[in-house]
């Protein structure tokens, strides 16, 4: 899938034009590079459908034609607004919400925020939809501590919501007076509704797709191999280690440092939720075979 704002520089989508699987496989080379050596890395697990997921959703104004406004988001390594009509990653309710924004703020005659100049009203829209409960909060960001004309611009908000079929729960200002890229500041007050908007935490429970589990197979697969590689540089340490028993006439076997590797690897396992059993057969498998490989350095002439 792809996106006319990725040929005009949106900075929102870098790998947009990576098969999926693929953008997976990169991002988690790069959080096992960067902190692979603090403790172990889970596998990233996909979404089923990798779009329109974000609820939530910040939006820039800027002038437009007309002496109107528009909003959307910075282009790659600049501070150019480039206008969002619609985007893969936000949901798709938040896009009719910031549209109806836009439109009531334009109805209301208000100016963008001029960064440079200082002067204009309104420096962004931050929204978020509860995925559980679909209600949507707006929170309107601006340079000045009044809003003129605010219950005009709530009652122009709610009608330009209910003609694109989408809710608006609450409505907040937020007062950002600073030169900064922070998007919020630290005044706000309430327009509409409460303020606040809820949402339910749960567990999914939908069967996985076909997509899905061919995904997690190929995790699978990909940590078999990983297993594999641990195991063979485990073996050729025990074969260095054989060496050196054989220069200084050591036996191979010794009870009490299998007996103290048993011991604590099986019960870090049992954190890691394994059961003491398998551990205990996979740590004889791999140890017999250490001691096998060490017994042929040992007999070697």
């Amino acid at each position: 899938m792809d996106c006319k704002l990725r040929a005009k520089n949106c900075g929102g989508c870098p790998m947009l034009a990576t098969e999926y699987a693929a953008q997976l496989k990169k991002k988690e080379a790069d959080v096992r590079a960067l902190l692979g050596k603090y403790g172990p890395v889970a596998p990233i697990r996909g979404m089923e459908t990798p779009y329109h997921y974000r609820n939530k959703v910040i939006s820039t104004f800027a002038p437009a034609a007309g002496g109107k406004l528009t909003s959307g988001i910075y282009a790659a390594r600049t501070h150019k607004v480039l206008p969002v009509e619609s985007c893969l990653l936000q949901d798709e309710v938040l896009d009719k919400v910031m549209l109806a924004v836009r439109a009531a703020a334009n109805a209301c005659r208000y100016q963008p925020f001029n960064e440079d100049k200082g002067t204009g009203l309104l420096r962004h829209c931050l929204l978020r939809r509860g995925v559980a409960t679909g209600q949507v909060m707006v929170v309107l960001v601006t340079a000045q501590p009044v809003l003129p004309g605010a219950k005009n611009f709530v009652k122009a908000l709610l009608a330009e919501a209910e003609k694109r079929g989408v809710p608006v729960t609450t409505v907040v200002q937020n007062y950002n007076p600073r030169r900064t890229s922070v998007v919020l500041g630290e005044d706000e007050k309430v327009l509409y509704g409460k303020g606040f908007i809820l949402d339910t935490l749960t567990i999914r429970r939908q069967k996985q797709s076909t997509e899905n589990l061919r995904l997690l197979r190929h995790e699978i697969d990909r940590l078999d191999n990983d297993l594999l590689e641990v195991l063979a540089r485990r073996m050729r340490v025990c074969r260095d280690i054989g060496m050196y028993k054989k220069e200084h006439s050591m036996p191979v076997l010794q009870t009490g440092r299998f007996d103290d590797i048993m011991h604590s690897r099986v019960a870090t396992a049992v954190e890691m939720g394994m059961s003491a059993d398998f551990m205990r057969t996979v740590l004889a498998a791999i140890h017999e075979e250490s001691v096998r490989q060490q017994i042929e350095i040992l007999n070697r002439r």
